[in-house]
């Protein structure tokens, strides 16, 4: 059998190696969340901008609902 005071060793350095890399995920899923879905990226989007993207007139009618 082994010492106890070997297994303690190796489960704390376990421990500490997956501790360090929920960290490093976390942090990179905030970096990612920044980059890509922040308010900052999001786009506006209004009724000018859907006719530009339609190709539609201004003063076209448009179909009654």
């Amino acid at each position: 059998m082994s010492r106890p005071g070997k297994s303690a060793a190796w489960r704390q350095q376990l421990r500490r190696s997956i501790g360090w890399t929920l960290l490093i995920k976390f942090f990179a899923l905030i970096a990612l969340w920044a980059l890509f879905f922040s308010p900052a990226q999001r786009v506006d989007v209004g009724p000018e901008r859907v006719e530009s993207r339609l190709a539609l007139d201004a003063g076209t009618e448009r179909p009654d609902d």
